[in-house]
């Protein structure tokens, strides 16, 4: 059987779900009761076309004004919980180095007592 790719080998669930989740990434409706269409690569795919680059971006301060656009778009997170967020990670930083310090001082201990 041959893959949307245009590659012959047998089709299994995990084939048929990055497909899937390939074309769900790139914004293309997916019937999820159906298999993904047989075909072979055309002329049409197999052509690369260079995106011409837009107006907007090759202007002077599009990059600018393009950021602070896309920023306007953030949800940026509560008071409450960028501080209890905060807490977590600092929290979880401490318990890591905590438990690397403890796993070093063990094994230094343990060298020291085998290396006499």
């Amino acid at each position: 059987m041959e893959s949307p790719c245009g590659l012959s080998h047998k089709w299994t669930r995990g084939h048929q779900l990055v497909w899937i989740f390939g074309e769900v990434l790139s914004g293309t409706v997916v019937n999820f009761r159906s298999h993904p269409p047989v075909t072979s690569p055309t002329q049409e795919d197999t052509t690369t076309n260079a995106p011409e680059p837009s107006a907007e971006s090759t202007r002077p301060g599009g990059f600018l004004a393009d950021t602070v656009q896309e920023l306007k778009l953030v949800v940026w997170p509560s008071r409450q919980q960028l501080f209890s967020e905060s807490i977590a990670v600092i929290l979880m930083v401490s318990l890591s180095a905590a438990t690397i310090a403890a796993v070093s001082r063990f094994f230094g201990w343990a060298s020291s007592q085998v290396f006499r």
